[in-house]
């Protein structure tokens, strides 16, 4: 699909999901990065690739992107739910009860 539309947003984010599975988080990370840079309003990138972020040990991006996908969408429960995770795996306990619900911030 991306060689016959090679601005497809959503090809970049399915791929990345492909390669995170099969566990190339760089691989992952390059396209929800150019997912993100054909459409930078879309959440599902933002979220997927705070998940490849967290899997590396890069826990302060996946922040930012989990927080960059609930200001896009306010709406977006998954985003709330991987931060709140995100919390907990920091061992930030009280930051994980507030962090994962909408209209708080942490």
């Amino acid at each position: 699909m991306i060689k016959t539309n090679p601005l497809d947003y959503r090809a970049f984010n399915n791929r990345g999901n492909e390669y995170e599975k099969r566990g190339h988080h760089d691989l992952a990370i390059a396209d929800y990065n150019r997912c993100i840079e054909l459409r930078t309003d879309f959440t599902l990138a933002y979220i997927n690739r705070g998940n490849t972020y967290q899997k590396v040990d890069r826990y302060n991006m996946a922040l930012e992107d989990y927080n960059r996908a609930i200001e896009l969408n306010p709406n977006k429960d998954m985003a709330y739910n991987n931060r709140g995770f995100h919390y907990i795996l920091m061992g930030h306990f009280d930051l994980a009860e507030r962090g994962h619900q909408k209209g708080t911030q942490p």
